[in-house]
């Protein structure tokens, strides 16, 4: 299964070239899903996909394509059955009334977490290719990096050594004060489960994001930034697409002017994305409204093949490596265009806090690193280099 996902700053067209790739992969045999993972209006798509937006599941385009624009009420229902249980637990150990279903509203960050399990459920379904039209890019960034965050956060609530202490029958009741009830137990560890799976889902060898960005400087380094950001978290990124490009030919003078600035945008683009496909899509007079007009900006992008669509495993994901270096060991984190002003390092216990122009990731250190101190940093190569120095008292009692 290929899991691609389309994320892109303001007006790029994001939604428009993510339904072209889900129809030009359709349309060479490969049964593909878009999907937009978020209750709305109804994205921007061509009049021939409306007919899915807002619908209780997939719908059928045409042979082989399938359309999802997740209905709002669904969205409610489904946080309703993800806390009632939870919430049931917690107003009953506190003596309160339960919530009747008409009384719930969805909680901050709630919307966040159903997002990602929609995406991780179409990625289970069955099919060869499924289609992600993200939300914005910097909304996409906080998405793509939530499962880890909030899996995190729960382990804080509640720590492994208080389910142990549940597990072995030390106090079960939550009245005590110092262990959880087996509900909450339950509940935490049933969400994050859950969203080890999304975790797992994103960082697989088959998927991956694709950036959609315009031929201007703010554009251009956005996508830069959301690049980094995206590998902090682990995340592939696989190409980039510069949408929107003016033809340069004819006699219209602020044709050719704005048509010469953005092939002067293109080469920096070339220059900071070297190491991705660098796609480009001409600008249409009117967006797209049928099929056949998504079908040209597909063979545009693509061409008559899938070379750039269906394989898995084409571009890894940036993982944290530990390397030996003499006496010392040194962790490398793939950081490609960070600039070593914008980022920030940290030691909490057994994490490691890293920021980069304000996105952070918090890295539980693998074993062999707790029992080291941090004793300088580097960035260099596209890659953030931690050395750690043994502690001798530490090693000692190992």
């Amino acid at each position: 299964m290929r899991l691609l996902l389309f994320a892109g700053t303001g007006g790029a067209g994001t939604t428009t070239v993510a339904a072209a790739t889900a129809l030009h992969a359709a349309r060479r045999g490969v049964k593909t899903l878009l999907l937009a993972p978020e209750p709305s209006p109804g994205p921007a798509w061509p009049a021939d996909l409306r007919g899915a937006v807002g619908a209780s599941g997939p719908v059928e385009v045409e042979p082989g394509l399938f359309a999802y624009d997740v209905d709002a009420r669904a969205r409610g229902r489904r946080g309703w059955e993800a806390l009632r249980r939870p919430l049931a637990a917690l107003l009953g150990a506190l003596g309160v009334d339960p919530l009747e279903e008409a009384e719930f509203t969805s909680p901050p960050g709630l919307d966040d977490v159903l997002t990602v399990l929609e995406i991780r459920e179409a990625a289970a379904a069955g099919w060869d290719l499924v289609v992600v039209d993200t939300p914005g890019l910097a909304r996409t960034l906080g998405l793509l990096a939530l499962p880890e965050a909030v899996s995190r956060s729960l382990g804080r609530m509640v720590p492994i050594e208080r389910r142990l202490l549940w597990a072995m029958g030390q106090g079960a009741s939550a009245a005590t004060g110092t262990v959880p009830s087996r509900r909450l137990i339950e509940a935490v560890e049933h969400l994050q489960a859950q969203l080890a799976g999304v975790r797992e889902t994103l960082t697989a060898s088959g998927a991956s994001v694709r950036l959609i960005v315009t031929a201007e400087p703010a554009a251009l380094a956005a996508g830069g930034h959301a690049r980094t950001a995206l590998a902090l978290h682990g995340l592939a990124v696989d190409a980039v697409v510069v949408n929107r490009l003016v033809p340069g030919d004819g006699g219209d003078p602020w044709r050719r002017a704005r048509a010469a600035a953005q092939e002067g945008a293109l080469t920096d683009a070339a220059g900071t994305f070297a190491s991705l496909p660098l796609g480009r899509i001409a600008e249409r007079a009117e967006p797209p409204l049928h099929l056949d007009e998504l079908a040209d900006i597909g063979d545009e992008l693509y061409g008559d093949g899938l070379a750039d669509i269906e394989p898995a495993g084409r571009v890894a994901a940036p993982r944290p490596m530990v390397e030996r270096a003499g006496d010392h060991f040194v962790l490398v984190l793939p950081l490609p265009l960070a600039d070593r002003r914008d980022v920030g390092l940290g030691r909490r216990g057994d994490e490691l806090v890293v920021d980069v122009a304000g996105v952070r990731r918090v890295l539980t250190l693998p074993s062999v690193l707790r029992r080291c101190d941090v004793i300088e940093a580097s960035l260099r190569d596209g890659a953030l280099r931690v050395r750690f120095r043994p502690d001798p008292d530490l090693w000692r009692s190992w």
